[in-house]
């Protein structure tokens, strides 16, 4: 996975790291679910530091390099698999046949940040009680993301995000049946 993502090892900062681990570190401190930063320096035997600048690189390397994947994939989501979920959706209930992905918008919480360098009111959310940042995506019947964009400041809401993000237009380009009537 690390070669399919094109994750190269890497010495910056003084700070060495291979492929498998800075890819073991992004899925499981945050990917895998929510865990508290001690519980990630005592799995990888290694300082914050360490830590947080592999995170960091690995997760900019990622959007640098999939930003476009991660935002739609028209060459997965083809019209054909968008058929296929609306199918499947509708044989499980849902009486209109057009839907084929779920939206939601989820909040990441973070730690406060220094109110003398940074506007604390734009990272508070009012709906979760916390400093948080949000992303946007789109989960498949299957389970697979298909569509994530963000971060948004926590106390933007899931509509203002998905008018700001332009998933209705890539909805309009691209979720079509097989005759071109919109899904």
């Amino acid at each position: 996975m690390a070669f399919i993502l094109q994750i190269s090892s890497k010495f910056r900062y003084g700070i060495c790291y291979t492929a498998y681990d800075a890819l073991a570190l992004v899925l499981y401190h945050h990917l895998s679910s929510p865990l508290r930063l001690k519980d990630v320096v005592d799995r990888f035997n290694r300082d914050l530091g360490w830590i947080s600048t592999v995170f960091n690189d690995i997760c900019v390397h990622l959007d640098q390099n999939f930003h476009k994947k991660l935002e739609w994939d028209s060459v997965f989501l083809t019209q054909q698999r968008l058929q296929r979920y609306c199918d499947y959706v509708h044989a499980n209930g849902e009486p209109s046949g057009v839907i084929w992905g779920f939206i939601d918008g989820t909040h990441r919480k973070i730690c406060r940040l220094q109110p003398e360098t940074f506007d604390q009111s734009l990272l508070w959310s009012g709906y979760k009680h916390a400093h948080t940042m949000v992303f946007q995506s789109i989960v498949t019947p299957d389970g697979l993301l298909v569509h994530v964009k963000g971060p948004y400041e926590g106390r933007a809401s899931d509509w203002g995000i998905y008018k700001d993000s332009g998933l209705q237009d890539k909805l309009k380009e691209y979720a079509k049946d097989e005759i071109g009537q919109q899904l």
